[in-house]
C-alpha cells in the first residue's frame, strides 16, 4: 500500500497480470501476451464503421469524408503501437472497405492495386491499414530518436 501525501489516505494499487490485456489510452495491451484482444476490437470497430456507411444516407462526398475523417482516424489510432501482420490487417479492413469503396462510387471488384494506388497515377488514394501501421511506427521511432530525454538516449543505446 501507498500513502497519499496530501490526505495521508492509504492507496491500494491492484496488480495487473502481464498475460491479460488491459486498456490503456484506448489500446488493449498485453505486455507478455498476444494481441488477439486488440485484433478482435479493431475488427469489431471496422465492421461497425462499415455498417454505419452501408446503412447511412451517404453520397460519394460524404462517404469519402467519413473515410478520411472517421474511419482512418479510428482505425489508425492504435496501429503505430501494434505489430499486426499484413494478412491480419487485411482481414480487419476487408468488409468495411468493400462498403466504403462502393459508397465512394467505385466498383467493389476494382483491383486493390487501383483502390490503394496514389491519385497521381490514377489510383483511388485509399490507404491500407498495414501502411498506416508502418508509417505510424516510423513516425514514433523518429519522434523518440530526435528527443534528448531518457527514451531517446535508450533508443540510441539499443541501436548502437
Amino acid at each position: 500500500p501507498h500513502t497519499d501525501k496530501k490526505t495521508q489516505d492509504e492507496i491500494i494499487l491492484a496488480a495487473k497480470n502481464v498475460l491479460n490485456p488491459h486498456k490503456t489510452l484506448g489500446h488493449y495491451k498485453a505486455p507478455a501476451g498476444k494481441s488477439a484482444t486488440q485484433l478482435r476490437i479493431l475488427k469489431e470497430k471496422s465492421n461497425k464503421l462499415g455498417q454505419k456507411v452501408s446503412t447511412g444516407p451517404f453520397d460519394k462526398s460524404d462517404a469519402w469524408t467519413f473515410y478520411r475523417s472517421i474511419y482512418q482516424k479510428a482505425m489508425g489510432y492504435v496501429l503505430p503501437q501494434s505489430f499486426f501482420t499484413q494478412q491480419q490487417l487485411k482481414t480487419i479492413q476487408t468488409a468495411a472497405m468493400s462498403t466504403i469503396i462502393a459508397k465512394c462510387g467505385f466498383n467493389r471488384k476494382t483491383r486493390r492495386e487501383v483502390i490503394y494506388g496514389p491519385s497521381s497515377i490514377a489510383g483511388a488514394a485509399f490507404v491500407e491499414l498495414y501502411t498506416h501501421q508502418g508509417t505510424g511506427q516510423i513516425m514514433l521511432f523518429l519522434k523518440f530518436w530526435r528527443t534528448t530525454n531518457q527514451a531517446g538516449r535508450l533508443l540510441g543505446v539499443a541501436l548502437a
